[in-house]
């Protein structure tokens, strides 16, 4: 911000013009594209309408297959920008987390005619304010078909988005579901295991919901979680029973990592899982938050402090 003075003091506003954002735009792409880069990266960069709306009209954007936008101001408007540029049609991975979404602008992009970005595999949504009404739209849309990793922590979808993949005919390709902090319970597991595409499902991440021993036991039962690999039920409400049906699961041979932190079982049912990973039957076993490959290890956690409505 500049002063000149005189009799009338002006200020000049320090905000970079359209001309200056395209230039600043040009040069990091022709930057990222000399060092034969295909991630663009733009977290935290108070990225919003006109600054999408620049970039998404660079020819250049199309050597690029990764775009990572998060913590900004993209909201559903430029949203919209982005699905309409021909130069992002190559994108694989677009990182959306903390920013301005809501189901409006999902709603909008599952009901396009066209699916405009046909190579995307990765999609994250978190952080936005997105619920099961737009959610449950967008998975039944042939514009998820695509995806094989959905991160949607921190949103406020639940069961109803559970129903909605148990109903998506044309979610074939998703291998990891990422809802921490949502709200699924014992009904939206058992919803979420009629899904057609379980056998290929290889990490699933549901910490800090609303699930009991009763849908940790009808997940324990599933035969059709064969490709298991990453199963995280931290913060939730498992006690010893659920820790019981968990060890006596077939999808234990299975997991590479099992994550039951901050549940409120006791030492009886942290050793039935140590006893597997003591075994080797479980590789990596996370009792307690923050440390794993500890075989000694029991939960001390206490969930009465973390939870309110824990007893």
């Amino acid at each position: 911000m500049a002063i000149i003075r005189g009799g009338d003091a002006k200020y000049e506003s320090g905000k970079p013009s359209v001309d200056e954002k395209k230039e600043k735009f040009e040069k990091i792409i022709g930057e990222l594209m000399a060092k034969e880069q295909d991630h663009i990266d733009f977290s935290g960069q108070y990225i919003g309408l006109e600054e999408v709306t620049i970039f998404a009209s660079l020819e250049a954007v199309k050597s690029f297959i990764n775009l990572t936008l998060r913590d900004n101001q993209v909201d559903n408007d430029a949203l919209k920008i982005m699905l309409e540029s021909p130069n992002l049609m190559n994108i694989e991975s677009l990182d959306l987390g903390i920013n301005f979404l809501t189901d409006s602008g999902v709603k909008d992009w599952a009901q396009l005619d066209e699916v405009r970005l046909k190579k995307l595999r990765f999609l994250s949504l978190n952080d936005n304010r997105l619920g099961d009404d737009s959610i449950s739209v967008f998975l039944k849309s042939p514009h998820a078909t695509p995806i094989e990793i959905l991160n949607l922590d921190y949103t406020q979808v639940g069961n109803g988005a559970c129903s909605a993949i148990a109903e998506a005919t044309q979610l074939k390709n998703l291998k990891e579901f990422h809802l921490e902090r949502g709200y699924v319970d014992d009904e939206g597991l058992k919803k979420f295991l009629e899904w057609e595409g379980l056998e290929k499902l290889r990490t699933l991440k549901l910490p800090s919901n609303k699930l009991t021993d009763e849908g940790i036991e009808e997940l324990s039962k599933s035969s059709r979680l064969k490709s298991i690999k990453v199963l995280d039920l931290g913060y939730n409400q498992i006690t010893d029973k659920g820790c019981e049906a968990l060890a006596n699961s077939t999808i234990i041979d299975n997991l590479e990592v099992l994550t039951v932190s901050r549940n409120p079982f006791t030492e009886e049912g942290a050793k039935k899982l140590k006893d597997l990973k003591i075994s080797g039957r479980l590789k990596n076993l996370i009792l307690y938050e923050g440390v794993d490959n500890t075989p000694n290890l029991v939960n001390y956690s206490r969930p009465e402090l973390l939870r309110p409505d824990a007893e």
